[in-house]
């Protein structure tokens, strides 16, 4: 998968975080939780399937841009706009 992330630090700390994927790099990993796991041609048909559906011919990005970042106990929580 290609992808581009950028985090601006502020006293040690993320404060601002922004990704880029580039949709036609997408891939099916795996499947579970059906009667029978994806098949190498399950997994082209399930790409396929969800690049019509995020039409990524027409857009080829996504893209996240944080407006917030806190700390929690286990990390950090992003808040921000996602475009599909």
């Amino acid at each position: 998968m290609d992808w581009h992330a950028t985090v601006e630090w502020a006293s040690g700390e993320p404060a601002a975080v922004e990704l880029t994927v580039d949709v036609g790099s997408l891939a099916v990993q795996r499947g579970d939780g059906g009667v029978t796991g994806l098949s190498g041609p399950g997994k082209a048909l399930a790409r396929s399937n969800a690049l019509k559906s995020l039409d990524g011919k027409r857009f080829p990005h996504i893209r996240f841009r944080s407006e917030s970042v806190t700390a929690t106990d286990v990390g950090f929580r992003l808040d921000g706009t996602l475009e599909i």
